[in-house]
């Protein structure tokens, strides 16, 4: 039920941005129009990011914290060269600076 409503609310969100852009195309020419339409793009992406859409989650993206409510995992950097625990920059073991992230 909860992405019903985002996608409902999206689907306004799109053609509510449509709507205004033929507008502002029409009244104002294409040239200018066609300025408008990319400033109000770029306008309600950053709002979307800012604000976002399912404000009951959190966010557009979910929960807005790091960790989500029911998990809180932090990533272990692992060295792929000698499987040690890397905490810094390079392996203290071997001077690899290749890691990989292990979520636990």
């Amino acid at each position: 039920m909860q992405n019903s409503k985002l996608v409902k609310r999206g689907l306004l969100f799109a053609f509510a941005i449509m709507g205004a852009s033929m507008l502002a195309t029409y009244f104002l020419g294409f040239v200018i129009g066609f300025m408008l339409n990319v400033f109000m793009f770029i306008g309600v992406i950053l709002y979307i990011q800012r604000k976002g859409f399912n404000l009951e989650r959190g966010g557009y993206y979910g929960s807005s914290s790091s960790g989500s409510a029911d998990f809180n995992t932090k990533p272990i950097y692992v060295c792929l060269a000698c499987g040690n625990k890397v905490s810094e920059r390079t392996c203290r073991k071997c001077g690899s600076h290749m890691k990989k992230v292990v979520f636990k």
